[in-house]
């Protein structure tokens, strides 16, 4: 997606997100790419990010958080509902799913382990003990 398409998606979003109008934005993500959607998240206004990435299935919001740049991931991870984020996570190959639990906090990291599938779940923990730059702290998830 070129810099002009980009900013016109992203003004008609902008626009249909303060009409809170879910279901045109929905067709116009529907057959866009996650890298794209994560483009066009990223360049939303703070107030229209939780609210555009919410309506994505949870398969699609799985994709895009891979997709998004670190600083906008961690944004979006301190505005969603724990359920919202455990249900991404659960979703995720381990090793994206084990790169964005690195990242959150500890308590934050134990809970969204805790409410994922046990096989996901232990296998996310098999993966953080073997990461290079994760911290000792979390080892003990």
């Amino acid at each position: 997606m070129d810099e002009t398409d980009l900013k016109t998606i992203v003004d008609d979003i902008e626009y249909l997100a303060s009409e809170r109008d879910s279901r045109m934005i929905r067709n116009i993500l529907i057959d866009t790419h996650p890298a794209d959607i994560a483009n066009i998240i990223r360049n939303l206004s703070d107030e229209n990010r939780t609210f555009v990435f919410g309506l994505l299935d949870v398969d699609t919001a799985s994709d895009v958080m891979v997709e998004l740049d670190d600083v906008s991931r961690e944004w979006l991870v301190e505005e969603l509902e724990h359920d919202r984020l455990s249900e991404i996570v659960d979703e995720m190959d381990s090793d994206d799913a084990t790169d964005l639990v690195a990242e959150l906090p500890q308590d934050v990291a134990r809970k969204v382990l805790a409410s994922i599938d046990k096989e996901d779940s232990d296998e996310v923990r098999k993966l953080l003990r073997h990461e290079e730059d994760t911290a000792g702290g979390i080892m003990a998830l």
